[in-house]
């Protein structure tokens, strides 16, 4: 089980973290090359105009990665 926290998102305006929007989907990629069973759940995240694009590409990443 992923707990899928986007707000380490640079652009998140609650956290200290600098992920860029690119490096969502090499998480992604990662965690599917562990080849094990995987369910998502989404939670955290406030920069609301990148939400959906840093959790797009996590499970694009992931979806490219099996």
């Amino acid at each position: 089980m992923v707990s899928l926290g986007v707000d380490t998102h640079v652009g998140d305006p609650i956290s200290t973290f600098a992920l860029e929007r690119e490096h969502f989907p090499l998480m992604g990629r990662r965690l599917a090359l562990l080849r094990l069973p995987t369910v998502f759940v989404q939670e955290g995240g406030y920069a609301v105009e990148d939400l959906g694009l840093n959790v797009a590409g996590v499970l694009g990443g992931f979806d490219a990665g099996r």
